[in-house]
């Protein structure tokens, strides 16, 4: 289980996102590849605002972690 928490924005209120499973495993691997600061991994919404996200992982986490993810599924994203 992971759960990304955006930090929000004047047009966004701040949130926290509960995933499980190869969803948990893919967002975790999409914001590991966002820009780091010192409060998270950056990113830009449509309103050009950025926000900061963290990732917190929780107990009982089934799904592998975001840096070994291996996705076996579709031969297309074996790269």
């Amino acid at each position: 289980m992971l759960k990304p928490i955006d930090s929000g924005c004047v047009q966004h209120p701040p949130r926290p996102i509960t995933l499980t499973g190869q969803t948990a495993a893919l967002v975790g691997c999409l914001v590991l590849n966002l820009p780091p600061t010192e409060a998270g991994h950056t990113y830009i919404c449509e309103h050009g605002h950025t926000h900061c996200l963290t990732l917190q992982p929780r107990e009982g986490n089934v799904a592998p972690t975001p840096s070994r993810v291996g996705f076996t599924g579709n031969p297309a994203l074996n790269h």
